[in-house]
């Protein structure tokens, strides 16, 4: 439902999404591949599209083994940025986004869960992809809390070196690492709505 109702209007309304890439991971039951197939030709019929159907795996580990696979087989070889989210969280505005990404000293813009007891909300960010050493990459990484092992990775390469940015008004004022959390809607300029129409088996990656 979000892809059907909320994106067509994100992707008009955002300069920066406006000519991207983008790549679905897409692990369904049989069942309803060709309706998701179906909802996400028409959403990005402006886009070149590319889907990677898998099989279905449990919620956190679909997510982690998205990412892992995307390193590791070089999906995003090529790309400047790579914008990874799930389908119910919301691109309000893209202005901090789009003026960060022109500066050549940062690698990453980040939503910070450290109320959590990590740092990195993993549901939405943006990252060079010459960061994600798929070296590092391993089963064991897939096998951790997806924030934590998300942040865990980056350590090295981004987050100690400082080269990251955290987005403002984003980070949640509850202990939920969810983009938005308690914020006023508006306020926000990435919004995790986690309604009821939540598609989690999907991994969405905007690239460009």
């Amino acid at each position: 439902m979000f892809l059907k109702y909320c994106w067509p209007n994100v992707l008009a309304r955002s300069s920066l999404l406006y000519q991207v890439d983008v790549a679905v991971y897409l692990n369904p039951v049989e069942e309803r591949r060709k309706e998701a197939v179906s909802i996400l030709h028409n959403t990005f019929a402006s886009h070149h599209l590319t889907i990677y159907l898998r099989e279905n795996e449990a919620y956190n580990t679909g997510a982690a083994k998205a990412m892992y696979e995307a390193v590791s087989s070089n999906f995003f070889d090529g790309y400047d940025w790579v914008i990874r989210l799930n389908p119910d969280v919301m691109i309000r505005d893209d202005t901090f986004l789009r003026q960060t990404m022109v500066d050549p000293t940062v690698s990453a813009l980040l939503i910070n869960c450290s109320n959590r007891g990590a740092k990195v909300h993993t549901d939405f960010f943006a990252i060079r992809p010459n960061v994600l050493d798929a070296n590092l990459f391993t089963e064991q990484i897939v096998q951790k809390n997806a924030e934590q092992g998300f942040t865990s990775l980056i350590q090295d390469t981004v987050l100690s070196k400082g080269t990251h940015r955290w987005i403002p008004n984003t980070n949640p004022k509850t202990s939920t690492c969810r983009a938005g959390d308690h914020r006023d809607y508006y306020e926000s300029p990435i919004v995790h709505e986690h309604g009821t129409f939540s598609f989690s088996f999907l991994d969405l990656y905007y690239m460009f």
